[in-house]
């Protein structure tokens, strides 16, 4: 019998799991794959290294994914950058990794009136009351407090639907600003050795302080009496356990892994309800040559981020996508044969089952060598990720991620990784309970990780 049993090894699984063990715990690390890490994962093809979704990696060095390996005796190796690219309806302009605004040009009017803005709202992130007004005011309605200016608004607006996979009138302020205050404490950051870096570091410190992995299907979360008895595997052997994390997503560990009859009706109506965010199109392309020194940025054709949106809303294919893009062999040149580049480009859109992904590349590309003159001429190979396949890899909850940072699903909002169910926890970018550190994605999930593990501790009492 174990401590705690741990179902998916994504970068919140395998990092909680890690850090009990370490703390002397009997931990079992159940993922039905091959290999840990979720979405934070890359593969090699042909002489060259891809990551399978796109990062970037939020405060580096100084982020949760850096601080959990070092926990365990481990250190991950960063390269870093200075500033992000930024070009909107041709105009190259972009941001500091501390925040600072290069090349971006405004009316003065409008730089008065940002200034007004901030002097208003950064006094409320001082007290309780303060940070929940900010966390439930969206982007979209307050820059237009004080302007309309329509570059303005698509900076933001692109921008948001980078960070978080929603439209900017659904983005939470308060969110944003807490994890810019978080940015500015690192850089953004890419491991030396490609995504699975990260989840092969903390498997390594997992494994040296005693955790025990086995790849297996979880058929379902054993309850009795309101109480885990453990997990049932696929092929209906018990695993007991008097307590289980899940890594599996909060939606699908209520109504598919536990089963919606153990929760009271009104939890199950929340949990059904918690919006999710946007999926995205991934494509990679291999050039015969080094075409650009940006390490990556955001390209947005439009100034109308409103009618975008609504556009892909509507399932309609824009004519120059919206996307943002990892020059990855600018980061580490080893990622690709000498003389050689790999560029990865996203786009954010609506899930919509049966799309032409086809014609979605084609003029991802297009907006691609906008922003990379030469890409095309000098293309060797492309590999096109659709959301479909992004959809099977997170059990058809389908999505970048599965509860969106929302003005009503941040802060005190976000659900508590402390389930109804007695010795029952999630951990994952999807969860939270103290909100001291905000963050996105697998930063998210690191947190998510850190603060799982403290909870989790609490209640078992010293390790044996």
């Amino acid at each position: 019998m174990h401590d705690v049993i741990v179902v998916g090894g994504g970068i919140g699984g395998i990092g909680v799991a890690a850090l009990l063990a370490k703390q002397g715990r009997k931990v079992l690390l159940l993922e039905q794959l091959d290999r840990v890490g979720g979405k934070c994962v890359s593969h090699k093809k042909e002489g060259f290294h891809f990551p399978v979704f796109i990062h970037a990696f939020a405060r580096g060095s100084k982020g949760s994914r850096a601080h959990i390996a070092r926990m365990l005796g481990e250190e991950i190796a960063w390269t870093t950058i200075n500033e992000l690219p930024i070009c909107v309806n041709g105009e190259w302009m972009g941001f500091t990794v501390k925040g600072r605004p290069i090349g971006v040009k405004l009316p003065l009017k409008d730089v008065l009136s940002l200034a007004m803005l901030a002097l208003q709202t950064l006094p409320k992130l001082l007290t309780k009351k303060g940070q929940d007004e900010l966390d439930r005011t969206d982007l979209r309605s307050w820059l237009q407090r004080r302007t309309d200016n329509p570059k303005l608004h698509a900076i933001v607006g692109y921008m948001a639907g980078a960070f978080y996979a929603i439209p900017y009138w659904e983005a939470s302020l308060g969110e944003t600003i807490q994890i810019f205050r978080g940015l500015m404490k690192g850089k953004i950051a890419y491991p030396v050795g490609e995504c699975e870096a990260i989840p092969e570091t903390l498997f390594t410190g997992f494994k040296k302080h005693g955790g025990e992995f086995k790849q297996e299907n979880v058929k379902r979360i054993v309850v009795s009496e309101g109480k885990v008895q453990g997990v049932e595997l696929s092929d209906g052997k018990l695993l007991e356990a008097p307590l289980v994390i899940s890594n599996a997503g909060i939606r699908r560990t209520v109504l598919d892994l536990v089963g919606e009859e153990y929760f009271d009706k009104g939890y199950v109506n929340y949990v059904r309800n918690l919006r999710s965010s946007w999926s995205a199109l991934v494509v990679h392309t291999v050039l015969s040559k080094k075409i650009t020194d940006k390490p990556g940025g955001l390209y947005a054709k439009s100034l109308d981020v409103e009618g975008y949106a609504e556009q892909l809303e509507r399932g309609e294919i824009p004519q120059k996508p919206y996307m943002w893009c990892m020059v990855t062999t600018n980061w580490t040149s080893s990622f690709a044969p000498p003389g050689k580049q790999i560029i990865c480009f996203g786009c954010p859109m609506p899930f919509r089952e049966g799309a032409d992904w086809k014609k979605w590349a084609d003029r991802v590309l297009e907006s691609g060598e906008e922003l990379f003159p030469g890409l095309n001429e000098h293309m060797i190979f492309r590999e096109v990720i659709p959301p479909d396949y992004i959809q099977s890899w997170t059990d058809k909850e389908g999505l970048g991620f599965p509860v969106a940072q929302t003005t009503q699903q941040v802060g005190a909002n976000r659900p508590s990784m402390i389930s109804p169910i007695n010795g029952l926890f999630y951990v994952g970018h999807d969860v939270a309970n103290s909100g001291k550190t905000r963050a996105i994605g697998v930063d998210a999930a690191g947190e998510s990780a850190l603060e799982c593990a403290e909870i989790v501790a609490s209640g078992l009492g010293p390790a044996r």
